[in-house]
């Protein structure tokens, strides 16, 4: 997506039905009474993908929190409300994060990260897997968590993932906010002039 193509739209063919027998198998796992035997499903990346691709409900928030520019306090107030609905071409489009070097490592980096953190607490039996259950993929964060997995851990697990996610996003995040910064600073430092030359 860092370049303008919904990567998803393009593999989703291929890989969707791979996790839709592993989704049947969860379900038919939950009516025999035991444990889920597959990790990986559908919903197993829906907890990853809060905000929407690369995790940018994390952006969100860290934006939300530390941005001191007025351009990133924007972006990140007009597009916090889609991405609670995991949403966010606001953000993509409006920070940008397409075609940023800057924000290309975090945006790649987060869900590596998250879903090498899920998997391990599931593996383990930190967090409940997935049950197999279908939901909408606009569902939002920790609701998501809670409904696909049938239990409080997987709310738990999102809500360690935005955290995780935020803190991986904010030195990125801190280095276009200072060149925003910098070039509001510029721009009224120019229009102060202006105004006082017409004076």
């Amino acid at each position: 997506m860092v370049v303008g193509i919904n990567s998803g739209s393009m593999i989703n063919g291929i890989i969707r039905p791979l996790w839709m027998e592993n989704q049947t198998d969860n379900i038919a796992a939950i009516q025999a009474g035991v444990t889920p035997p597959h990790i990986i499903t559908e919903q197993f990346f829906d907890m990853i993908w809060m905000g929407g691709a690369g995790a940018t409900l994390s952006l969100v928030i860290a934006m939300l929190i530390f941005a001191r520019s007025k351009n990133m306090r924007e972006v990140a107030r007009l597009g916090a409300g889609a991405s609670i609905f995991n949403i966010n071409e606001p953000i993509l489009f409006g920070l940008p994060v397409i075609m940023n070097p800057i924000m290309l490592i975090p945006f790649n980096l987060v869900p590596l990260v998250l879903v090498t953190v899920q998997y391990a607490a599931m593996k383990i039996g930190a967090v409940a897997v997935t049950t197999g259950v279908f939901i909408p993929w606009t569902l939002p964060p920790v609701i998501s968590g809670f409904i696909v997995t049938g239990h409080l851990s997987g709310s738990v697990m999102q809500i360690l993932n935005l955290l995780i996610g935020a803190m991986l996003y904010l030195p990125f995040m801190r280095i276009v906010d200072k060149q925003y910064r910098a070039a509001e600073i510029t721009a009224r430092a120019e229009t102060d002039n202006t105004l006082a030359k017409q004076e």
